[in-house]
């Protein structure tokens, strides 16, 4: 006995279906509740790159990225007791204020600098007078170098200006260099609070709101203070995340609703959006089982996904009205609907969530989890339309009505491409191809971030009074980072480094200090005990850890474009070769997150649509060992985004992470419609038709249902052209675009190729005949 298909069993007993559905959406809803926004740039590199590894090491030892409060005024002001006492308990505020796990600040560093030296110099001085003016003056001596080198001038003390100012500027009129990252020049000092790893969201805001308070309250005088950092974009972006989600999905189902309406002018696609809205809501349940978090890819992909489950729902709806005009009853129609559309949508389903999964090949997690929800969206979209929707149909139906189908123009019916175009287009598409590789790549989370945020202007502000865009980290383990080779190699690093731009910055970095006035024959580790104990523990922790094993170097970024720090970046990464052995060096940070994912991405493009293609060819080869049949399948979808990427190569765009997957997304949702109209040609074939009408039947029968599915897709894609994100907004226009091409290529190409290819099959009157659509009227 042949089992009863799942759209037979939900149509036997709506209700319970229904019912079921209904708690499963329950489900899901109660699942995603759970969701955390994550937009950290965690999203760019993956955790098992190099970069990856040196972003969670940095974090877990020294804290997240820096939120910087900046006093902008003359040094000479702000180091004045009057305002360096009010600053150096402003600093103690903060690192006592919740989630923060370090505070690197001027007075801070002042008042722990006098301390030490005043502990060091007793200590040293009381052993020496006890052993006599001999060891008196020696001592002096072994110390004297150490003191100068810190511009030590008279008794250590903050009130002591003279001390104050051969501390910071030496005998120059500028700060001293290796000590810019707190004093970027005359006019600015920088306090640096480091969140705890694992501070975002709302916390991260709440610590950052706090932050800005306590800087407003202090009483400087003749200052101006400002807070602002990555880390405040990010937890603001996590936020707009949110609500993006909450405004596009409901704005991409009524885009989508208003179409139906429109093409219908009746509520019969209610059935089918309802069908549509349970899946997408599942699919956000299934990634939080999965882990895949609330991210810009989520945003990016619910408004596909219910795009796509709409598409799947009105092809089943489209067989079933054809069925109820022909007057069969509801379940039979059901049951022939689900008979005939399976086949090419499960398939073309198959293809399309391949097609995603390709994504996560992309080497950026933000890719990975668009290509993840969206196979998701797909396995969901397919289960809702053979059991929601036959459900709805049968419960809801009051007689037969027209087939689900946008009308289409009389030229459209009649466009064909002949083979002259065909050639010249397909020339164009594979110089897209070739050329696609060219097209820049722009990871960078700030450019997610809507242009009118708070946090962003902020961060914008910042780089632009200090001059710097950013700021690239390196990360250095060892067994013991204070050796005097590994301490000569990062001295030698650090000079590399800053010979490649003179507008680089160096930031805190402890070779420089502990390296400083010696050569590389004088620096013993004797020497470096002795500075070790000098140095204050505060600052020392800035730049090794505890047991120290790791130790971060930092550079502050010129003011360039993005895709010149990408290339600053490249070249540091070129100098990080030479190490020890046994010292293993890797950049890490915002910048160096992005830097890796623009490569990864610009790298992989092209790989990853051709890898796609590729395995979609095969699984079509395994079915039907015919490869003429293949290539006009993929044909059209290969055109399309060829075309595409000639354009967007010519046209200079720069692409987000988001639409770095772009042709692979294209091609797997295009696929479909090509899918449908070869199956609807070779249909009518089976049932007799010659080639000619066989044509003319596909792009009659069913060519209205796949322009109406390319509508519903290509209207999820433009909801996110209305975001306030910048990469959704990218992303929605092109693939909208690209679709609204690939399903005109479709359907002036894929019948037109079946039947000029179609010399080997002939038809078959013995065989059983399938009703076709639009046959009947």
């Amino acid at each position: 006995m042949r089992r009863a298909s799942p759209a037979v069993l939900a149509s036997a007993r709506p209700g319970l279906t229904l019912a079921v559905a209904f708690a499963a959406v329950l489900a899901a809803v109660a699942l995603a509740s759970g969701l955390r926004p994550d937009a950290s740039s965690d999203l760019l590199a993956s955790r098992d790159s190099d970069v990856g590894r040196a972003n969670a090491a940095l974090r877990k030892d020294f804290g997240a990225d820096p939120i910087y409060v900046t006093v902008d005024g003359d040094l000479g002001r702000t180091l004045a007791l009057r305002n360096l006492v009010p600053l150096t308990g402003l600093e103690g505020k903060l690192a006592r204020l919740p989630g923060v796990k370090a505070v690197y600040g001027p007075g801070t560093f002042i008042n722990q600098t006098v301390v030490q030296a005043d502990r060091v110099i007793g200590a040293e001085l009381g052993a020496a007078a006890r052993s006599g003016r001999r060891g008196l003056r020696r001592t002096a001596r072994q110390y004297a170098d150490l003191l100068v080198r810190f511009g030590f001038a008279g008794a250590p003390s903050m009130a002591n200006r003279a001390f104050v100012a051969a501390l910071v500027f030496g005998a120059g009129a500028e700060p001293k260099r290796r000590f810019r990252w707190l004093f970027p020049d005359r006019n600015h000092a920088v306090v640096i609070v480091r969140p705890e790893p694992g501070v975002g969201g709302e916390r991260m805001l709440d610590l950052g709101a706090r932050i800005e308070r306590l800087a407003r309250r202090t009483d400087l005088a003749g200052v101006r203070v400002a807070v602002a950092g990555s880390p405040l974009v990010a937890a603001a972006l996590e936020r707009e995340v949110r609500r993006e989600l909450l405004v596009l999905t409901p704005l991409a189902a009524l885009a989508m609703l208003a179409l139906l309406l429109v093409v219908r002018r009746r509520a019969q696609g209610v059935a089918a959006l309802v069908a549509a809205g349970a899946a997408t809501v599942v699919t956000v349940g299934l990634s939080a089982v999965l882990g895949l978090g609330l991210t810009p890819a989520t945003v990016a992909a619910l408004p596909i996904v219910l795009g796509l489950s709409l598409d799947y729902a009105v092809q089943l709806q489209a067989r079933y009205w054809t069925a109820r005009a022909a007057r069969d009853a509801p379940r039979a129609a059901v049951a022939g609907a689900a008979a005939a559309v399976w086949p090419p949508l499960a398939l073309s389903g198959a293809l399309t969530a391949l097609g995603f999964l390709v994504l996560r090949l992309g080497g950026a997690p933000l890719l990975d989890r668009l290509g993840a929800t969206l196979a998701l969206g797909v396995a969901a979209g397919l289960a809702s339309a053979f059991t929601v929707c036959p459900a709805l149909l049968v419960r809801f139906d009051r007689g037969p009505a027209r087939p689900l189908a946008a009308p289409l123009p009389r030229r459209l019916r009649a466009f064909r491409l002949r083979a002259p175009v065909i050639a010249l287009l397909a020339v164009a598409a594979c110089a897209g191809l070739a050329v696609s590789a060219r097209t820049p790549v722009e990871s960078d989370v700030t450019r997610l971030a809507p242009a009118g945020m708070a946090q962003l202007r902020a961060v914008e502000d910042l780089q632009r009074s200090l001059g710097t865009s950013d700021r690239l980290s390196v990360a250095v383990r060892a067994r013991d980072v204070t050796q005097p080779r590994v301490l000569r190699f990062l001295a030698e690093l650090q000079q590399r480094v800053l010979a490649l731009d003179p507008r680089l910055r160096p930031g805190p970095n402890l070779a420089e200090v502990l390296t400083y006035g010696t050569t590389s024959q004088q620096l013993t580790t004797a020497r470096v005990r002795r500075m070790l104990r000098l140095l204050p523990p505060y600052f020392l922790e800035s730049v090794v850890n505890r047991d120290r094993t790791l130790a971060e170097l930092s550079f502050g970024l010129p003011l360039v474009s993005v895709q010149q720090q990408a290339r600053l970046v490249d070249r540091v990464r070129g100098l990080l070769h030479g190490a020890p052995p046994g010292v293993h060096v890797a950049p890490a940070g915002l910048v160096a997150s992005a830097s890796e994912s623009e490569r990864a991405l610009e790298g992989m493009r092209p790989g990853l649509l051709l890898l796609a293609a590729a395995l979609m060819a095969a699984i079509l080869l395994a079915r039907w060992s015919d490869p003429v049949r293949v290539l006009v399948v993929l044909s059209p979808a290969l055109l399309a985004t060829g075309l595409l990427a000639l354009a967007l190569w010519a046209l200079r765009v720069r692409l987000s992470p988001l639409a770095a997957g772009l042709e692979p997304l294209a091609l797997a949702i295009g696929v479909e419609f090509s899918l449908l109209l070869e199956a609807r040609y070779r249909e009518a074939r089976v049932a007799g038709a010659a080639p000619a009408g066989a044509r003319r039947l596909a792009v009659d029968g069913i060519g209205g249902a796949v322009a109406l599915s390319a509508g519903t897709v290509a209207a999820g894609f433009a909801a996110l052209g209305l975001s306030a994100m910048p990469a959704l907004r990218q992303l929605g226009w092109l693939v909208a675009l690209e679709l609204a091409v690939c399903a005109v290529v479709a359907l002036a190409v894929v019948p037109a190729a079946a039947e000029l290819l179609d010399g080997r099959a002939r038809p078959v009157a013995s065989l059983r005949r399938v009703r076709l659509l639009g046959a009947r009227r």
